[in-house]
């Protein structure tokens, strides 16, 4: 039976391996990828929900104080047309 040289089967055998790490880092990234588009999705969603409490708190203030400045460091009203 005929074989290949020992130089032939070390390159092939070192392409191989390389190749296999290779396919597997890319399976790390996808399932890194994955986890990052649910994070994403969460935040998302978390965003989402306090963006509609900040209108619901605008929309509060507003009703009491009209349409006005407020600093949000000190809670300073000043007026609004500025």
């Amino acid at each position: 039976m005929e074989t290949i040289t020992e130089q032939e089967l070390e390159n092939l055998k070192k392409v191989s391996s390389e190749f296999n790490t290779l396919r597997g880092k890319i399976a790390d990234i996808e399932i890194e990828i994955k986890k990052l588009n649910v994070f994403k999705e969460e935040v998302f969603s978390e965003l989402e929900t306090v963006s509609i409490d900040f209108k619901e708190q605008e929309k509060k203030l507003l009703d009491t104080y009209g349409k006005v400045n407020i600093n949000i460091q000190t809670g300073e009203i000043t007026n609004g047309e500025n």
